[in-house]
């Protein structure tokens, strides 16, 4: 519980920083990434940690001065992510800030982006992101029902195949294919959040690389 409130201290005083010093001087508030563009987008999240590592491939690179605002930002995240006892809204609100301390060119390209679970798979495999990860570091789960290291809180696979769902009377074999199908989802989904957090060490990495930390 001490441990939570320090937390949240600590993301209240950045977060008022970063509003004193970056009112008015940027335009990139006008540009929020979403995730309904398709049904397998990735999560805003996911989006802005992928699109941060390919805007080094791109003509929007992070310099050295936004690099360094952005590291304690996405090392608050990173923490997050790997607390219990995290809550959602305070994941939103450092997302929030990350989008508005980056220009509005860099948010408006990694919209552009559309990134889909698909998509995301072949960007990292052609930028060379997946060998620099350790697979160790993504792991496959311990069988203990915690979540998985790199799963967002609420980011669950949901229930089977009846989940929500009457499946009383209903033909077997429709019964079958809803469960197949709804088990391909959740694969994907646990396949990119358990990417989160080994692809957020990446970033931060990589920031404190240009920002020459």
């Amino acid at each position: 519980m001490k441990m939570k409130k320090q937390m949240g201290l600590i993301l209240i005083l950045m977060l008022f920083v970063s509003a004193c010093s970056s009112t008015g001087s940027q335009e990139s508030t006008q540009v929020v990434l979403t995730n309904d563009y398709a049904e397998d987008a990735l999560s805003v999240e996911m989006q802005l940690v992928v699109g941060s590592l390919i805007l080094e491939e791109s003509d929007q690179v992070v310099n050295p001065e936004l690099a360094s605002s952005l590291v304690p930002y996405w090392k608050m995240y990173l923490s997050l992510a790997e607390s219990d006892s995290a809550a959602v809204e305070e994941m939103d609100a450092v997302v929030s800030e990350i989008q508005a301390l980056m220009t509005h060119d860099q948010v408006s390209y990694i919209a552009g982006l559309q990134l889909t679970q698909e998509s995301m798979k072949t960007l990292l495999d052609d930028s060379g992101i997946m060998e620099q990860l350790s697979m160790e570091s993504i792991g496959t789960g311990d069988g203990t029902g915690e979540r998985p290291e790199g799963m967002v809180p609420g980011s669950g696979l949901g229930g089977g195949a009846g989940a929500g769902v009457d499946t009383e009377g209903m033909d077997p074999e429709l019964v079958a294919t809803m469960q197949a199908e709804r088990e391909e989802e959740g694969a994907e989904s646990v396949s990119a959040n358990r990417l989160l957090v080994p692809l957020i060490e990446q970033l931060i990495l990589q920031l404190e690389g240009i920002a020459g930390s």
